[in-house]
């Protein structure tokens, strides 16, 4: 198999999607949801599309 280098956005998409499938408490959901929203932040193209969902 070819290894191929990931992007800054796709893998942002990866974490991002790995975390939705977490059980979390109210907080710890709220700060995750901080942390990945400022993530975004720093990614070109990437805040506004996490801002849709």
């Amino acid at each position: 198999m070819e290894e191929q280098q990931l992007t800054p956005k796709t893998a942002f998409e990866i974490v991002y999607n790995a975390t939705g499938a977490l059980q979390l408490n109210r907080t710890d959901a709220r700060v995750l949801d901080a942390a990945l929203r400022v993530l975004a932040g720093l990614i070109p193209g990437t805040a506004a599309e996490f801002a849709e969902e």
